[in-house]
């Protein structure tokens, strides 16, 4: 790739970067997936609820980046989907209450069986 190509692919990615920025300033709640993203048959069911803890900066070749709370390095922002403060609390707890699952630091909750029609477990 030649320089100057090289040039107009950083330029263009960093006015599609300011304009992510001036609508999502940092702290923005959002929905991450640092692999691939859900509609992909490779997605493994990584997502973080999290928030955004930098601007948007592209990278050499153009893509646009994004470091978010909770993991190390940039996401692609395809991989990012901006959540609303309710969907961040609401998923936040169900994450937070899952990790507690594995948590041995955690008591255990008590688990009652599954009764099936019969009566029996």
């Amino acid at each position: 790739m030649s320089h100057a190509r090289r040039e107009a692919l950083k330029a263009k990615g960093q006015k599609l970067a300011d304009a992510w920025n001036a609508k999502h300033p940092v702290g923005t709640p959002v929905m991450a997936y640092p692999w691939v993203r859900p509609e992909h048959p490779a997605f493994d069911g990584t997502a973080l609820t999290t928030r955004t803890r930098s601007v948007a900066w592209p990278l050499g070749h153009g893509d646009l980046v994004v470091l978010v709370e909770g993991y190390s390095g940039g996401i692609v922002l395809e991989h990012i989907d901006v959540i609303s403060m309710d969907e961040y609390r609401r998923y936040g707890l169900l994450a937070e209450q899952h990790h507690q699952l594995d948590d041995p630091a955690v008591p255990p909750l008590l688990v009652r069986p599954h009764l099936t029609v019969g009566g029996t477990s």
